[in-house]
């Protein structure tokens, strides 16, 4: 054989060696993140969990779900990708005390349940935003909330989203039970409060655009209201306005 094949041949072999090496290595690397199901507390097995998975590489992240939920597979990961913090791997409808769309408008936002809880506080702990993503039934709510607000969520959810959106209480339970609709502001000629819808775009507003129209001082067509307002539309002009 020609030293020159021969050199090519003994470079292949020490890939091929080099590759096994490497493949054994990883697999002890993902037995010891395995075995961090081997710390007792909860927590502290959370927060090793969460440390490794940022420090040494997201090819761990199916061994360090194993060991922190115990379950297999995609269920496990996406369950330990929300401790972690990965955001685009949150459920649909997480943050949601349970999931599901009511069948009825909310008068409160639904407190977190002791799982919700724990995810929250792991959030808090490594000092990442909270994602809530919860469908209404009617529409949605989106929107992430910083560690100080996620503290609040904890003790009072209604509260800390009502505040989170620069509403009070009661703006925001009004919002939530009346499916995203202003009502007008009209009085009929017997000083009865007109029950028409302002006019524009006013039903399944999500709450930006609807705090948008309310604070518009929201009329139907009869009592003055523009047919052509669109809360969106003026929204989206603000916020260009601020960035320029």
């Amino acid at each position: 054989m020609h030293p020159a094949l021969q050199r090519l041949v003994d470079a292949n072999d020490d890939l091929e060696r080099a590759e096994r090496a490497l493949e054994a290595a990883q697999e002890q690397r993902r037995q010891c993140a395995r075995d961090l199901a081997q710390i007792e507390d909860q927590s502290e097995r959370v927060s090793a969990a969460v440390f490794a998975y940022h420090r040494f590489g997201k090819g761990l992240s199916l061994a360090l779900a194993e060991a922190v939920t115990g379950l297999p597979g995609k269920k496990g990961q996406s369950a330990f990708l929300v401790l972690a913090g990965r955001m685009q791997y949150q459920p649909r409808g997480h943050g949601a005390g349970g999931g599901g769309e009511p069948s009825e408008p909310m008068t409160e936002w639904p407190a977190p349940d002791e799982c919700e809880r724990e995810i929250i506080r792991a959030h808090i702990a490594h000092g990442r935003d909270y994602w809530i993503d919860r469908g209404l039934g009617w529409g949605c709510l989106r929107t992430s909330l910083r560690p100080p607000e996620a503290a609040a969520y904890l003790k009072d959810a209604t509260g800390a989203l009502a505040g989170h959106f620069g509403l009070s209480r009661e703006a925001f339970v009004e919002w939530l039970s009346s499916c995203g609709s202003v009502g007008c502001e009209g009085r009929n000629k017997d000083a009865t409060r007109c029950k028409s819808s302002v006019a524009g775009r006013t039903v399944q507003l999500d709450v930006e655009d609807w705090k948008v129209a309310v604070e518009r001082g929201g009329y139907c067509r009869r009592h003055g209201g523009d047919p052509d307002y669109d809360p969106r539309a003026v929204r989206r002009a603000h916020a260009h306005s601020a960035s320029r």
